[in-house]
């Protein structure tokens, strides 16, 4: 299970104004910070910290992984999480890395995890719903993420469905 968090456990979130142009997105060549906190990002709108180190492999773009998740405002209110979900307990949550599926910050994070790591994402606001509100979530917000990535694997079609179909009926 995911530990209780405060937004000063999940490390700083970044207050500095967004890069422009090509070197936005790209990974960033900054050290880790004393705590071991990374940015994932040349402009720091994601960073993670590790609580617990994985041992499996990195997921690659086009595959499916699998994530436990809870996620806060900066002030520490929970405003979602996979944890207590009937159709999130088997599978946790799940969404195709590199497709757009997700938050931008989510693409990014999960694929600089291993399969069983433990981290904190804070994903800055760009890289999050944006200027959108959206649910508990106020537009501009940085998010702060404990999450766990549990697997990574290609799925067939079918498989993917037959997944879909099973929460679907927990949900019900």
């Amino acid at each position: 299970a995911l530990a209780q968090i405060t937004s000063s456990d999940a490390m700083g979130c970044s207050s500095g104004k967004a890069a422009q142009g090509p070197d936005a997105a790209k990974e960033s060549q900054k050290p880790p910070l004393e705590d071991g906190t990374e940015y994932l990002v040349s402009d720091a709108g994601v960073q993670k910290k590790v609580i617990q180190a994985g041992t499996g492999p990195t997921p690659e773009a086009g595959q499916t992984v699998f994530v436990q998740y809870t996620g806060r405002l900066t002030d520490g209110t929970v405003f979602d999480s996979t944890i207590g979900k009937k159709h999130r307990e088997e599978f946790g949550f799940f969404f195709e890395l590199g497709r757009g599926d997700v938050i931008k910050g989510w693409d990014t994070g999960f694929s600089k995890m291993q399969v069983g790591e433990k981290a904190y994402l804070t994903c800055r606001a760009d890289y999050a719903y944006r200027k959108k509100a959206t649910g508990k979530i106020p537009a501009g917000s940085t998010l702060i993420f404990e999450v766990e990535l549990l697997d990574a694997r290609t799925l067939s079609s079918a498989e993917r469905q037959e997944l879909d179909a099973k929460v679907a009926a927990l949900r019900n």
